[in-house]
Order: C-alpha cells, then structure tokens, then sequence
C-alpha cells in the first residue's frame, strides 16, 4: 500500500466544500436573475439567504481543514 502524501489527502478532501460552495454561487445567481428580471417574491429571497449560509458553513469547512492539517504539519516537524 502506498502512503498517501498530506497534500494529496487535503487537496481531495478539499474538493467536497469547494463543490458546496460553487452549488451555493450558483443557487445565489439563479436566485439574484430571478429577481433582477421582477420576480420579488419570498423564495427567491429565501433561497439566496439558504445559498449564504450554504457557502458559509462551506468555507469554515475548508477553515478548520487548513488549521487542521497546519497543526498535523506542526506536530510531525
């Protein structure tokens, strides 16, 4: 079995957030076009809030990530 570097572990671990934060960029733009061509209705609105928080939680996902492997990194030099 070959061992798996800590850069290739991060680097694929890192895609599921990336992933979530470009389907939340996306909800936000469907949403913001919805609007800006005169639909102002709640949902849209809605749905751009859940595309924030989506992308927040998405990106202190990749936060804890980083300060997760600085500290493996620390911990093994």
């Amino acid at each position: 079995m070959t061992p798996v570097s800590s850069t290739a572990f991060a680097r694929s671990g890192i895609e599921i957030p990336l992933s979530g934060m470009r389907k939340a960029t996306d909800q936000m733009h469907s949403a913001a076009i919805r609007i800006a061509g005169g639909e102002i209705d709640a949902k849209n609105f809605v749905e751009m809030l859940g595309a924030r928080y989506m992308f927040e939680a998405n990106a202190k996902v990749i936060k804890v990530m980083n300060e997760n492997l600085g500290t493996l990194l620390d911990t093994v030099a």
